[in-house]
């Protein structure tokens, strides 16, 4: 049966067209960038700072330090390596290289366990982030299955 799926999904997808591919893909990008927005809004909306300025050169140290909390949670969340959070960053008109990005989220790390008001912070963008990721999955529900004794089960977590 499992492999009925696979190949019926596999010749699904070799039938759309080009146009089909890329409305897809349009889609997701699209997913990944409110995402990003979403989390950019939150950061500088705590730090009291603009969210657009927060992603440009603007060299005020608040600004600084919510674009260093924005990296610190969007690594947290993604788990995406230094290299491509400096590639999302030019979307936002300024291309961070890996280097000072890799600096800035070990700079955040060390500000939110020696003082407060970052600690605090982060622990708000922590909730947030792992609100979102709770609405997003479905909730896990106990099933309970009578299996007679002569049939073998075997189970697929996906």
């Amino acid at each position: 049966m499992q492999n009925n799926n696979n190949e019926q999904a596999r010749d699904d997808w070799q039938q759309l067209d080009n146009h089909d591919i890329e409305e897809i893909c349009s889609m997701l990008c699209t997913h990944e960038i409110r995402i990003q927005d979403y989390l950019i809004y939150c950061v500088a909306s705590l730090c009291n700072t603009d969210a657009k300025e927060m992603m440009t050169s603007v060299s005020r140290v608040s600004t600084i330090h919510a674009r260093w909390l924005f990296w610190y949670a969007y690594r947290y969340m993604t788990h995406e390596p230094f290299v491509r959070i400096s590639e999302i960053t030019y979307r936002y008109g300024r291309l961070f290289t890996e280097q000072s990005i890799s600096n800035s989220v070990n700079k955040m790390g060390n500000m939110i366990t020696r003082e407060t008001t970052w600690e605090n912070r982060w622990r708000i963008i922590k909730r947030i982030i792992k609100a979102r990721e709770e609405n997003m999955q479905p909730p896990s529900v106990p099933i309970t299955i009578t299996i007679p004794k002569n049939v073998e089960l075997t189970i697929k977590k996906e």
